[in-house]
């Protein structure tokens, strides 16, 4: 079950015309979402709440005793609808969000052409739909103004009193600043995150922080054809001195508005480590998803296989996985009036392997 805050954040960047799937990062984000879910553990309560247009919250009880509270604002209305069962995985098998400008109206036509009208009330209402446009037109540039310059807030603080906290600033139409952060109230182990974002319309760039291990890090994802995506990430350690590196490549093709397919593969050239997976809509509703990781060194390889599908008129959605690593998995989705709640099980093979199940309920 996908976090209210989390996709308040995703929501938040598609209305403000942000796309985060093009970035390497999200280079296996279709898999991912398939091979990759959580299994709740224990039994959660989650109570979200829009309380205005800029300011959501959330309230999570676990038991036995594990209970924490959340916010989020943003300084643009959000036009909040109602979580749908699979969107995650909607959302990173539809179509990307297009660098073109928006579609605003014609420029309306000069004033001194209206006077061909020959009947008053023609004139009138040509004046009218005139105006009507040309309103519309400088809305639409005021909106363009304040959403490349939007920002974003959320917070949660936990029973313990350890607090997570993530600032989003966007400051043109292609440069993104994102900051994340653990705060635990005992000791001053604070973990800070930072993230810059920045593209044009063929190379997509991040460049990255990481506190407590002294990473930095930079990746590039570079649009090679309508189809194709390749890029790479280098990042090297400040206190060990290490040098570490990925390439990978992504093929993503579009049938139809329903029916997509996404291959990767990438590779760690220094570990010997190699990962290539498919995801493909099968049916309508229906996604599946294969892995393999491969490692040259070692007889650490892994074959996963999951399968995602959400039943036509019904608010039920079903995922399954098996991996020779790490077991199987399953879990159930399902929506009642304005709760949504799922059951999933997860075990490893082995005597010795980790059983888990667990219930998740949410109201909104």
């Amino acid at each position: 079950m996908i976090d209210f805050l989390k996709y308040c954040f995703q929501i938040f960047n598609k209305e403000t015309d942000w796309e985060e799937n093009n970035y390497y990062s999200k280079i296996c984000a279709a898999s991912q979402q398939i091979l990759d879910f959580k299994v709740p553990n224990g039994c959660n309560l989650s109570i979200e709440k829009s309380i205005s247009p800029h300011l959501k919250s959330n309230y999570i009880i676990s038991l036995p005793n594990k209970r924490s509270v959340g916010f989020l604002f943003t300084s643009l209305p959000q036009n909040l609808k109602s979580i749908h069962l699979g969107y995650e995985t909607e959302n990173v098998m539809r179509k990307e969000i297009s660098d073109t400008p928006p579609n605003y109206p014609l420029k309306p036509i000069e004033n001194k052409n209206i006077k061909t009208f020959q009947l008053k009330s023609q004139k009138e209402r040509e004046l009218k739909r005139l105006k009507e446009l040309e309103k519309k037109r400088k809305e639409n540039e005021e909106y363009d103004k304040k959403k490349y310059k939007s920002y974003l807030l959320c917070g949660r603080l936990h029973e313990d009193m350890h607090m997570e906290g993530l600032f989003s600033k966007r400051f043109k139409k292609n440069v993104l600043f994102v900051s994340t952060s653990i705060i635990p109230w005992y000791t001053n182990k604070t973990i800070v995150n930072n993230q810059l974002f920045f593209h044009n319309s063929r190379v997509y760039n991040e460049l990255n922080y990481l506190s407590d291990t002294n990473i930095f890090g930079y990746n590039s994802l570079i649009k090679l054809t309508k189809n194709w995506h390749a890029g790479g990430e280098l990042y090297l350690t400040k206190t060990g001195g290490g040098i570490g590196m990925s390439v990978g490549a992504r093929y993503k093709k579009h049938y139809t508005d329903d029916s997509s397919a996404v291959f990767t593969i990438v590779s760690n050239p220094v570990m010997g480590f190699i990962s290539s997976t498919y995801t493909s809509s099968v049916a309508k509703g229906m996604y599946m998803s294969t892995r393999y990781n491969f490692n040259i060194y070692s007889y650490n390889s892994d074959l996963a296989f999951g399968i995602e599908y959400k039943p036509q008129k019904k608010n039920q959605l079903v995922k399954a996985k098996i991996s020779l690593k790490d077991g199987i998995a399953f879990l159930y989705e399902g929506r009642y009036q304005r709760a949504r709640y799922n059951i999933g099980f997860s075990s490893g093979f082995g005597k010795t392997a980790k059983q888990n199940i667990g219930l998740e309920v949410a109201f909104s």
